[in-house]
């Protein structure tokens, strides 16, 4: 719902983002299977090569039986093929995954590995993965930071991914719930307790973006190896969740 962000009640990162790539001289274009119309802060509507991504309120990482709740550890595939030539995938999970089920670290790690794993085989896409967010329970926050911190190695010292396919995203730092003191920042998110920032927080948490696409882009965009031709099916996504 982070990304899907089109509700009225609070921000959509993906319309700042756009316009700070825009600003950076980037001509950019999203894809997904949803085409949520939106609106910035002011109340302007997207335009319609920006609406398209593959955002779904309340999707885990790690498939479980209810069909809206489907993995994106299952479903990457089938939504790569239906994209097709993906220059830059930008991977926030992990959220619902902690704050519903209080999923452990290791083993969210271990499916987010697996999932980067497929993407960098099917895509030559580049991967920023986006830090989870700042969750208001002592516990479940825990978890996010161990989280996060098992991405961030990975990605930046570990080499276990190839060398210039995936960046990390400090979305937890770039979005803080409160100041180096304690106190809330009260605008950053909803209300002391939400998981998802209000506009304040969307813009911070699409500069970060920004920062880090324009890194991931410094050597040119990547090359494709053929064009694309979509063959597979996302049978698997639950029809009210499968637009345009």
């Amino acid at each position: 719902s982070i990304t899907h962000g089109s509700d009225s009640s609070y921000g959509n990162w993906r319309i700042p983002l756009m316009k700070k790539l825009c600003a950076a001289g980037y001509l950019p274009n999203s894809v997904g299977y949803r085409n949520d119309q939106s609106h910035d802060e002011a109340g302007a509507t997207m335009p319609e090569n920006w609406v398209w991504h593959s955002g779904i309120g309340g999707r885990f990482l790690i498939s479980d039986t209810n069909a809206k709740q489907g993995g994106v550890q299952d479903m990457i595939d089938a939504e790569l093929d239906q994209a097709g030539n993906v220059d830059v995938l930008l991977m926030k999970i992990g959220t619902n995954d902690i704050n519903s089920r209080s999923t452990p670290a290791e083993t969210l790690f271990d499916a987010w590995t697996n999932t980067v794993q497929r993407i960098l085989a099917q895509s030559a896409c580049k991967v920023i993965a986006g830090a989870v967010v700042n969750n208001a329970t002592a516990a479940k926050n825990e978890i996010v930071l161990a989280f996060n911190a098992m991405m961030k190695k990975a990605i930046e010292e570990d080499g276990i991914f190839p060398a210039g396919r995936v960046y990390y995203a400090d979305l937890y730092n770039a979005c803080p719930r409160s100041a180096q003191d304690g106190t809330l920042i009260e605008h950053n998110f909803q209300n002391a307790t939400d998981l998802h920032p209000d506009w304040p927080g969307e813009d911070l948490m699409a500069e970060e973006y920004c920062r880090v696409i324009k890194l991931a882009l410094a050597d040119g965009l990547p090359v494709h190896p053929a064009p694309h031709t979509t063959t597979g099916s996302l049978n698997n996504v639950p029809a009210e969740d499968r637009q345009g």
